[in-house]
């Protein structure tokens, strides 16, 4: 009958409205990754980002006198980074290290299924996710599997990369050792500290994507935070508020 015709229609339409929502809610998600070395200002930077609006899910933010304003690391994300650089055979503080050598013919499928369902989980109602560890940058192409899995869609995920004088953060590394010398065993030697600011530049920037890539200067995030906060509001296409 006509009037059964329309109310098929309708429930059509209705469904396919459902389905439009679910897939915009879905694919117009968009995931901050914050990278860089450590002692180069990678809780700075993560701060500026989350007082865009982006959320990393942390109830409360882990501080201690070396970073008295917290370093904005969900706690789960680090036990999963250290679990695997222990699979892969390494540390947090591996000079040298390569993902590559170190991942082939290891077996991650465990791991993998852990943090793919600690991204989807943590994150699935967050239209602008954050997350922060430098550890990331040693193991950047497990982690870019993971959000491809987790569905984020091509060009939602946004690589934010500070970058700080090798120096300066070798200089910051090696006094952090000597404040805390039992826990920080690398770096002592200033040499050690610029090897390792290597090994995290040079893994992150293997996975190097320009067009969803930005690039912040420690020293002008110190210098002009309000308008380099502006140029990462520009580059994730959310409204500053000065």
């Amino acid at each position: 009958t006509d009037a059964g015709d329309f109310k098929y229609c309708i429930s059509a339409l209705k469904f396919w409205q459902l389905i439009r929502v679910f897939m915009a809610s879905k694919f117009d998600k968009k995931l901050v990754v914050c990278l860089g070395a450590h002692r180069s200002g990678t809780s700075m930077l993560t701060a500026s980002i989350a007082a865009l609006g982006a959320d990393a899910k942390i109830d409360e933010t882990y501080a201690n006198p070396e970073n008295q304003k917290g370093f904005f690391e969900h706690p789960r994300l680090i036990v999963l980074n250290d679990i695997l650089l222990e699979r892969l055979g390494s540390t947090w503080d591996a000079p040298c290290f390569d993902y590559a050598t170190s991942a082939a013919n290891v077996d991650l499928v465990d791991i993998f299924q852990d943090a793919v369902e600690f991204i989807s989980t943590t994150f699935h109602d967050v239209p602008l996710a954050l997350i922060k560890d430098p550890r990331v940058c040693m193991v950047l192409p497990f982690w870019v599997r993971v959000f491809e899995h987790c569905g984020y869609a091509q060009g939602s995920v946004k690589y934010i990369h500070i970058l700080r004088s090798p120096y300066e953060a070798a200089v910051s590394q090696f006094l952090r050792s000597q404040n805390n010398p039992i826990f920080y065993e690398f770096g002592k030697d200033i040499r050690e500290g610029a090897i390792l600011w290597r090994t995290y530049i040079q893994t992150s920037f293997a996975q190097y994507d320009e067009q969803n890539t930005q690039l912040v200067w420690h020293k002008d995030l110190l210098r002009s935070p309000l308008k380099v906060g502006n140029q990462v509001a520009k580059f994730l296409d959310v409204n500053s508020d000065d």
